[in-house]
């Protein structure tokens, strides 16, 4: 009787042994998800073969950087410790010292849990335009990475990233603006911000003024339709280290209303009144 029972417990711990390493296999499908420690065994594979000393402190820290970039893609929390671990290896000569475990829901990534954090990050912006860029800024984060996390993965993460690109959801989805601008700024914004000058001192024609904070190398003047009217000469910083464009029409000759469109729609400035100061 006491035979039975100690074979009936033996088969009992074996299939517990045998489920949780088909489970620990399934978190570490080195496609569907990635783990802090096939990470490491990746870095450690490229940069500790290399002699020189500076060489390898290079390679090191130039992959960490890139785990670093990726808390965007894969979440805040697990590029951090994922970039702890590097900095582990680093301090230990190439040896991870570390006493983490492997596999676990702690340590691995799914791609379903990396979905969702691209998602939270790109798919709620209201422009369409916005969203797809975002989602491009992801894919570029992950392939600096792809050396650490693997082809396999990476490729897994592409079409993840592919499938948010066509969804109505998130790339396929949001608004469109009218006028190819994000948002519409109010152009009497204080002193020492944006300046649209009807008489400029130059040719006695407008003169347009940024708010110092922004560099945007190219605007023009539209309807509010988005049709351009004229595209602006960019002559410099001036005035409190402004942005400054001047038009060659006189105020008279331009429509009551339009907007200063800058970088393509990222910085757009109503006007109303063309001949009018607006500061």
């Amino acid at each position: 009787m006491k035979i039975k029972i100690v074979f009936r417990s033996l088969i009992a711990i074996s299939l517990i042994f045998s489920t949780s390493l088909f489970s620990q296999s399934q978190e570490c499908n080195l496609e569907t998800s990635i783990d802090h420690s096939t990470i490491l065994a990746n870095i450690q594979s490229r940069c500790c073969g290399k002699a020189k000393p500076k060489k390898l402190l290079k390679c090191l820290k130039g992959q960490r950087n890139k785990i670093k970039k990726t808390r965007t893609v894969f979440s805040k929390a697990w590029a951090k410790e994922a970039s702890l671990r590097v900095k582990n290896i680093i301090d230990n000569g190439c040896q991870d010292e570390s006493t983490f475990a492997q596999c676990t829901d702690e340590s691995s990534l799914t791609l379903d849990e990396m979905k969702n954090q691209i998602s939270s990050t790109c798919c709620g912006k209201r422009l369409q335009e916005d969203r797809l860029s975002c989602l491009v800024n992801q894919r570029r984060k992950a392939k600096l990475a792809r050396k650490a996390t693997g082809r396999a993965f990476f490729r897994e993460t592409k079409k993840v990233i592919s499938d948010l690109n066509s969804s109505r959801v998130c790339g396929a989805g949001g608004e469109e603006p009218s006028n190819n601008c994000s948002s519409l700024r109010d152009a009497f914004d204080g002193a020492n911000n944006f300046l649209y000058k009807p008489v400029s001192e130059g040719n006695g024609a407008p003169a347009i003024l940024l708010p110092p904070s922004i560099s945007s190398g190219s605007c023009s003047l539209t309807t509010a339709n988005g049709d351009e009217i004229q595209r602006l000469s960019y002559v410099g910083r001036t005035n409190g280290n402004r942005e400054t464009y001047r038009t060659t029409r006189f105020c008279s000759n331009f429509p009551n209303s339009m907007i200063v469109n800058c970088s393509n729609g990222r910085h757009c400035w109503s006007i109303n009144g063309n001949c009018t100061r607006q500061d």
